[in-house]
């Protein structure tokens, strides 16, 4: 083998997408998020979904990068699924907010015959966590509180609440 070929393959098994290419059936994608404020007013905040951040047997991330001009910038999980999202928040006075996410993933087709003895079948804790009942009025509740100013919404001050039931 000449130097050169050897130099060439130790490259390219060292490369992480090496594992990816050689099982069959996985394909890489490139997700780019771009979020811009238009005609901001005060502090202003984002969040945007990134993938599935867990490996499973049909997916698997291979990372995140994100440009932006925020103040801050961070990873968030949300809710008790764990959900991640990027956070971003801007300073009041800047001009043109932005931020961009770009997400590597691989994916594969997945099927299961679930009539099949022996197939897959999801653990108590699984069971209880996917038929939980969803607090949607508690998440309401918690994305109001992140996202609360000091000044009252014109929808607080007529008496009505954000999302159009009246008050009690």
């Amino acid at each position: 083998m000449k130097r050169r070929e050897f130099l060439g393959a130790a490259l390219v098994a060292a490369l992480p997408w090496r594992r990816l290419r050689a099982e069959p059936g996985w394909r890489t994608f490139e997700v780019t998020t771009r979020a811009e404020i238009s005609k901001p007013q005060g502090a202003s905040r984002a969040w945007l979904p990134m993938p599935l951040a867990a490996e499973t047997d049909w997916q698997r991330g291979l990372g995140n990068s994100w440009t932006g001009n925020a103040k801050s910038i961070q990873e968030v999980r949300v809710t008790k699924y764990g959900v991640p999202l990027l956070h971003a928040e801007w300073a009041a006075g800047e001009a043109a907010p932005f931020v961009e996410v770009k997400s590597r993933f691989a994916t594969r087709d997945r099927a299961v015959d679930l009539s099949r003895a022996g197939a897959p079948s999801l653990s108590r804790e699984e069971v209880a966590l996917s038929t939980a009942s969803s607090s949607a009025s508690a998440a309401r509740w918690a994305f109001r509180r992140a996202t609360s100013t000091a000044s009252a919404s014109p929808a607080r001050r007529s008496g009505t609440r954000a999302w159009g039931r009246p008050r009690r």
